[in-house]
């Protein structure tokens, strides 16, 4: 799960999974931007739950 509570936009660096694994959106709300290099940014105020797959 991250969270941005703040303002602005912000970077989360994900963990690095075993080798097959990938991450897999669940829920978002207000809006985010993920390319699979292992960070997702969070637009101001916005909530994200992944899952490792």
């Amino acid at each position: 799960m991250a969270v941005n509570a703040h303002w602005e936009d912000h970077d989360f660096e994900l963990p690095i999974l075993p080798e097959g694994y990938k991450w897999e959106l669940v829920l978002e709300s207000g809006g985010y931007g993920y390319d699979g290099s292992g960070r997702i940014c969070l637009k101001s105020r916005s909530t994200a739950i992944l899952k490792a797959n």
